[in-house]
């Protein structure tokens, strides 16, 4: 359970716990935009998108990790994330994220009438321009 003024944070993919640990706040990359979650928040569920989360005021200081489709849950102490990919800072790979894009833009340019094909595009698109601002960030 989190220290009053804090959350317990929980970023999980599907082969390990990568963060357990309590933070003053978290900001989740939701499909609907980016929240920000404060200790005390209103329970809810909601869709993850490619984005960067970024965890504030932990005892490490704060970190940012590039996360892709998943889950959040909100609760008012707790915030618990399952995404698909996590890519760490330091492991960010800058040519990967660019094939990644031009994967999204082709596969835009050949999406047809078909609405999910888009969505899928441009969430290929958003995911390797995210990844491409961290691998940025770290130069």
């Amino acid at each position: 359970m989190a220290n009053q003024g804090k959350l317990q944070v929980r970023l999980v993919t599907p082969d390990r716990i990568l963060v357990d640990e309590e933070v003053s706040s978290v900001e989740v990359p939701s499909k609907a935009g980016c929240m920000e979650v404060l200790p005390s928040a209103a329970p809810l569920l909601a869709r993850i998108g490619a984005g960067i989360l970024r965890l504030k005021g932990s005892a490490g200081g704060d970190k940012s990790f590039v996360i892709s489709h998943g889950i959040a849950e909100v609760l008012p102490q707790r915030v618990t994330i399952l995404a698909n990919r996590v890519e760490m800072p330091g492991q960010v790979d800058a040519k990967f994220a660019e094939e990644l894009e031009v994967r999204g833009q082709r596969q835009w340019e050949h999406a047809g009438d078909d609405p999910a094909a888009f969505q899928e595009a441009n969430d290929l698109i958003l995911e390797g321009q995210t990844l491409m601002e961290l691998a940025k960030q770290r130069h």
